[in-house]
Formats: structure tokens, sequence, C-alpha cells
């Protein structure tokens, strides 16, 4: 996983992102800048080396999350690990439907 330093610190500054992209096997090198370029839109790289399920995605509770990629099976993963991890909204299409999760209880929505 590459690019969530800069969430990770943003998220203990008591902040969250308007959104969180979790890119799944087809991140750019500019994606590595988003905190300088939109601190509003974090954009996450899964590389293929990474098991979706094992990363630790903590610093998504609470946020709305976009899953993007090609490998229908490791978006399913991660936004199996979204969820899991708390995040408030994850969307990702996969098994040729668009898959939307919000979180019942609003008590793990604090920044």
């Amino acid at each position: 996983m590459r690019f969530h330093a800069p969430l990770i610190a943003l998220r203990q500054r008591g902040k969250r992102p308007e959104s969180v992209f979790l890119l799944v096997d087809c991140a750019d090198a500019e994606d590595a800048c988003w905190a300088d370029r939109d601190g509003g839109h974090a954009r996450i790289a899964i590389d293929a080396t990474d098991d979706p399920k094992r990363l630790d995605l903590r610093f998504l509770v609470g946020c709305t999350v976009h899953v993007q990629g090609f490998d229908e099976r490791r978006i399913e993963a991660a936004y199996g690990a979204a969820v899991a991890a708390g995040a408030a909204q994850v969307a990702a299409v996969f098994g040729g439907e668009v898959h939307i999760h919000k979180e019942r209880s609003h008590g793990r929505n604090a920044a």
C-alpha cells in the first residue's frame, strides 16, 4: 500500500477528507501527490503485491470510500476490507453490479 501516510497524518490531526479513493492495482505516479494537489480527496494505492484483506485500513473510519480497479476479485476484497475497517460509505463496481455500503451506526463517524 502506498500514498497513505498523508491521510494518516490528516486523521491524527482530527480531520478527514471528503472522500478516499482506493486504487486497486491502477495507481499512477501522480496519485502520490494527492495531498499537495487536493487534500480533500485522498488517493491510496493498493498494489498487486498487497492482499486487501490483510491491510490496516483503520484510517478509513468514518470516511466515504470509492474503490477502483480492473480485477473484480481484488476490488471486492478491497471493498470488504474498507467496510470492515469502519468506513461510513463504500462504493465499488464488481460482479456486474454497483455495491454501496452505508454504515448504519453513526457512532463511528467521528473524525
